[in-house]
């Protein structure tokens, strides 16, 4: 079974910080923004998502990384995604539509 490890939000870019909870609706966590509309948001990539086995495996090979400083709005673990999969987080359902490639100024 999954479970949400954090919400991350900004006033746009990177890092998102820690938020307690979130409004989400079909743009994304409401009050978060992201400096390139053209990459980033809209309701086929409102909510990026982050599986935290992803984030400790780039941490083991020596990445400078940690919640929140990838943009992702959604830290998970136990939810093994994969295109096409649905899943709920807490009252929230998602399916993952595509995978999201780094953003040129943290890649």
């Amino acid at each position: 079974m999954g479970r949400l490890l954090g919400i991350f939000a900004s006033n746009g870019g990177v890092p998102k910080l820690p938020v307690e909870s979130a409004q989400i609706d079909i743009n994304g966590i409401v009050g978060d923004a992201c400096n390139d509309k053209k990459h980033h948001g809209g309701p086929m990539k409102a909510i990026c998502v982050l599986e935290n086995e992803l984030l400790v495996k780039l941490q083991s090979e020596g990445h400078p990384i940690h919640p929140g400083s990838t943009g992702e709005n959604i830290l998970v673990e136990g939810y093994n995604l994969e295109f096409g999969k649905v899943f709920d987080v807490g009252e929230v359902r998602l399916e993952v539509v595509s995978d999201a490639t780094p953003c040129w100024k943290i890649a």
